[in-house]
């Protein structure tokens, strides 16, 4: 028989789903909350949320997904490499907080990368800081709570006026000997 959704919705062939969305984690612009809210105003109720590299929004999403009628999938949108060339994996059904043995080694590589953009952002930001353009709009871009990786530090650039473009940042980091992503062998996902 047909699965009941949250708040006894029967999903319907027809009903709007979006099963690719991003949150402020990665390179979405609205908190998880504010993500559930539009859904809800606009009757999806199944989505899934797959940041780049990060689940830190899932779980708060499904939780308020289930209070506002929004059946949220956990996802995460994997950065791989595979014959030479980058690709985004999706990757659907396993939660941040999963306890399952046989989850433990996948959620193992999504702090790994967490991590790894991380540093490399950090190292990024002192590469810039260190030729004398300060950076200090960072911080309000970060906020708390946010990871933050390359996107953070190239807008912080163009805000305190070092560059006027996402073009020349990045051009400027890797000048500097930066680097931008940590794309994990597909075989390990």
């Amino acid at each position: 028989g047909a699965r009941t959704g949250h708040r006894g919705h029967v999903p319907r062939a027809d009903d709007p789903i979006d099963l690719h969305l991003h949150t402020f984690q990665s390179d979405g612009i609205w908190t998880p909350v504010q993500l559930i809210d539009h859904l809800a105003e606009h009757d999806i109720r199944v989505a899934a949320v797959c940041d780049h590299d990060t689940q830190r929004s899932v779980v708060e999403a499904i939780d308020y997904g289930a209070r506002r009628g929004v059946h949220v999938i956990p996802g995460v949108e994997v950065t791989v490499r595979h014959d030479g060339r980058q690709w985004h994996m999706l990757v659907y059904g396993i939660r941040p907080d999963d306890e399952r043995p046989e989850a433990a080694a996948f959620l193992g590589l999504v702090r790994q990368q967490e991590e790894t953009l991380t540093a490399l952002a950090r190292a990024n930001w002192t590469r810039v800081e260190r030729t004398g353009r300060a950076l200090p709009s960072l911080r309000g871009i970060v906020g708390d709570g946010k990871m933050w990786t390359y996107p953070e530090v190239l807008t912080a650039m163009i805000r305190d006026g070092h560059v006027r473009n996402l073009t020349e940042a990045a051009n400027l980091i890797t000048a500097l000997g930066g680097r931008f992503n940590a794309d994990l062998p597909i075989e390990e996902v």
